[in-house]
């Protein structure tokens, strides 16, 4: 006995373990049962605790912001939108307090961590400007290099005139890009040094490249970040919750 359909395509019925398999072949599966068991949790642990109380008037703030930012603010318009959902008022009302409640739970389990966690990834999470220039053969990048010692300020002519990469049309300068990012050999280098430094030549796949540090960008822990470290810190007590679980999958 086949069980029920998930959803229909052109009045042919896909069946949840037809949807599993089509999952399998674009190798997302896991990514799918990982998000249905992290809701569950979160669900569970809403259900156990008293303390994620969430006032009536909020939910009808925010209600009021949903039909606005959709561009419901006629009665009309709103109903229709709700008969196109498949849901009444009362289960949509449900449906955001649940949200707000799981916002509610993300906040307090991260909140205290937020800072703790920024103090001690603050060195990954710094930001750097860098010029480069790209070359195939490790001789000529000892060229070029030598020709830098003698003339630092030649390095965008000589980045426009022979690395290999796009951003010599722009005499080498990178976009900013997170210290962490770059290669491993590269990254204590540059992370102390001065604005003006060259450094390199570095074997990277592909050739040999010379940076030229411009500038670092302070870390702000401004309200992006925040969010940033919120999101990670709630997905590592989501893993950690799981890998205590006993998953099993029924098809």
């Amino acid at each position: 006995m086949k069980s029920q359909p998930i959803l229909s395509i052109n009045n042919q019925e896909i069946y949840w373990g037809d949807a599993l398999n089509y999952l399998r072949t674009i190798a997302e599966d896991q990514s799918f049962l990982f998000k249905i068991s992290a809701q569950h949790l979160i669900e569970q642990e809403i259900q156990n605790r008293d303390d994620l109380q969430i006032l009536s008037h909020d939910v009808e703030q925010a209600i009021v912001q949903l039909r606005t930012q959709n561009e419901l603010v006629a009665p009309e318009q709103f109903e229709v939108w709700l008969k196109e959902k498949n849901m009444s008022y009362e289960s949509l009302r449900q449906q955001i307090e649940k949200r707000l409640k799981a916002e509610k739970l993300k906040l307090e389990i991260t909140e205290a961590k937020i800072q703790p966690f920024f103090e001690m990834n603050q060195k990954k999470l710094e930001k750097i400007v860098l010029s480069r220039i790209v070359i195939a053969q490790q001789q000529e990048a000892e060229t070029i290099k030598t020709q830098l010692q003698e003339n630092p300020e030649s390095f965008g002519e000589l980045a426009q005139k022979h690395s290999l990469t796009e951003d010599r049309y722009v005499k080498g300068i990178m976009p900013p890009i997170f210290i962490s990012q770059l290669p491993e050999v590269a990254q204590e280098p540059v992370r102390v040094a001065p604005p003006g430094t060259m450094i390199g030549p570095f074997a990277l796949e592909g050739g040999y490249c010379l940076l030229r540090v411009e500038q670092f960008i302070p870390v702000e822990l401004d309200d992006t970040l925040k969010q940033q470290i919120r999101n990670q810190i709630f997905e590592q007590w989501l893993a950690e919750k799981l890998s205590q679980c006993e998953v099993k999958l029924h098809v």
